[in-house]
C-alpha cells in the first residue's frame, strides 16, 4: 500500500471516528466532547486530502520514470526489443 492511500485510509478513519465523537457530544450535552470532535473531524478531512495529493504525485513520478526508462524514442526501443534491424 502506498503512503497515499495509507492516509487516506488514517484521514478517513480520523474523520467517521470525529463524527461519531461529535453524535456522542450531542447526545451527553458535552460541548467540549462536540470541540474535540469537530477537530478530529477536520483533521481527518486534511489527512484524507493530503493522502489524494500524494498519490497524484505518486503517478507523476511513476510515468516520468516509465518515460526516462523508454529513452527519447519508445517505438524505437520497442522495435530493437524484438529484434527488428535498423535500416540506414
Amino acid at each position: 500500500m502506498t503512503q497515499g492511500t495509507k492516509d487516506e485510509v488514517r484521514g478517513k478513519f480520523h474523520e467517521v471516528k470525529g463524527k461519531v465523537k461529535e453524535k456522542v457530544g450531542r447526545a451527553t450535552n458535552n460541548p467540549n466532547l462536540e470541540t474535540e470532535a469537530r477537530t478530529k473531524k477536520v483533521s481527518g478531512k486534511v489527512q484524507k486530502k493530503v493522502g489524494q495529493i500524494e498519490k497524484v504525485f505518486e503517478k507523476v513520478a511513476s510515468r516520468r520514470a516509465q518515460a526516462r526508462a523508454s529513452g527519447p524514442f519508445p517505438a524505437l526501443a520497442a522495435s530493437c526489443r524484438a529484434g527488428f534491424p535498423l535500416r540506414r
